[in-house]
């Protein structure tokens, strides 16, 4: 009943943030030449997709933010094998990240397979690992700095993760270079964009609680926890704020 009812509240909805933008390219859709060689493309998969149905079901764009609301809520079933505090869980992902499903359908899409992958790479299967990053990425290609990600489930706040952060400071101090291999693989920037753009601070303030809560209780997470879930969490929690935070 919870996921028919957050497949239909997504999927029937009208608008919210940029899905008029989605519907509107959706009518536009050109199905004259589908090809699975689309899939190379700058998000080929979700032209792919929109393709098939466009052309094998309906050219309603309805029926486009349903049958992505269908595919998008694995994260509920995510929720329901990984987490102990299903109802807790369940509130956040409500307030959280399915909001933002109807915002970033491309970005979510990718998200959601990434889940597969994490799972993957969690039970040591580390070429399905890659396998199904390599399919996020035809939905939206930066969803490639995941692989960064089995360095990051064996010790919370470890060397691991002072590296990838190392890393991420060496990326802002060479923003041009950056953005120059972004655009090979996905949406230009410039870097204007990230000067004239600013982050409301109160986000960051926001970010930066559970990155207090973690500190304050780091001793006891690194001997109690052989969670590697819970550790990837902290550590992709860390990295984000610091991302933000620059």
């Amino acid at each position: 009943a919870i996921l028919i009812s957050l497949i239909l509240f997504s999927g029937m909805r009208t608008t919210y943030n940029d899905t008029t933008a989605y519907t509107h390219a959706f009518t536009l859709t050109d199905v004259s030449n589908i090809s699975l060689s689309t899939l190379f493309e700058g998000y080929g998969g979700f032209t792919l997709l929109q393709q098939l149905i466009y052309k094998y079901i309906s050219v309603d764009p309805q029926m486009l933010l349903l049958l992505v609301s269908v595919i998008l809520n694995v994260f509920l079933s995510f929720i329901r094998n990984h987490c102990e505090f299903f109802s807790e869980s369940l509130f956040l992902y409500f307030i959280g990240i399915y909001v933002f499903t109807m915002a970033g359908i491309k970005q979510s899409i990718a998200m959601a397979i990434s889940l597969v992958a994490i799972e993957k790479m969690i039970n040591r299967k580390y070429i399905g690992f890659v396998f199904f990053i390599i399919i996020a990425m035809m939905f939206h290609p930066y969803i490639v700095v995941l692989l960064v990600l089995p360095f990051l489930k064996k010790k919370a706040w470890g060397k691991n993760t002072a590296f990838v952060l190392l890393v991420g400071i060496v990326a802002a101090l060479n923003l041009d270079n950056v953005l120059e291999f972004a655009g090979l693989i996905g949406k230009d920037y410039d870097i204007e964009t990230f000067e004239d753009y600013t982050i409301n601070p109160f986000r960051v303030v926001i970010e930066a609680i559970p990155i207090f809560v973690y500190l304050l209780s780091l001793r006891k997470i690194r001997i109690n926890n052989n969670n590697e879930y819970v550790t990837l969490g902290i550590n992709m929690s860390l990295i984000r704020f610091f991302m933000i935070f620059l």
